[in-house]
């Protein structure tokens, strides 16, 4: 009898865009990721818009409501779902949700990054709040050289900062 080859666990993406304009964005990355059979794709939205975007867009996606950024509720949802890897829209920065995914050992990034200039004080004053947040996320995929220096403004760490 020869030896039966270990089944590998499909690797859990949980990717996270607030509106139905995100998750519009969100369609070349979730294509080529769903081509891939060792991937479960989670999407998340946190307007009814998007959700229902992401329901007609993305069939072979489990589609949830990002849950509030609140401690519990990012917590439960990081329990249940439990994915290896949270992928942020944009500018979809949610101390709760990073700090969750972060607290069960879960990769962080930003793709498609921006930060507008009127921005920049707003999430410094947030992350004096909140605590350094960005410390938390493990890779920046920002759009421009000018968004990539904003991110660096608020707190990323430059070496996790790619244009």
């Amino acid at each position: 009898m020869a030896d039966a080859k270990p089944e590998l666990s499909p690797l859990r993406l949980w990717i996270h865009g607030s509106s139905a304009g995100d998750v519009l964005c969100q369609l070349p990355l979730v294509d080529k990721l769903s081509q891939l059979t060792t991937l479960e794709l989670v999407v998340s939205a946190f307007t009814g818009s998007g959700v229902e975007m992401a329901r007609q867009r993305f069939a072979q996606a489990q589609v949830v409501y990002q849950p509030l950024d609140l401690p519990g509720a990012t917590r439960r949802a990081m329990q249940d779902l439990r994915p290896e890897l949270l992928i942020l829209e944009r500018a979809e920065i949610w101390p709760a949700l990073i700090h969750a995914a972060h607290q069960v050992g879960a990769k962080v990034a930003i793709v498609n990054g921006r930060i507008s200039p009127s921005s920049v004080r707003p999430y410094q004053r947030l992350f004096q709040l909140s605590g350094p947040v960005l410390d938390e996320v493990d890779l920046f995929l920002m759009r421009d050289d000018d968004e990539a220096s904003r991110i660096k403004a608020i707190g990323a760490a430059p070496e996790r900062v790619f244009v």
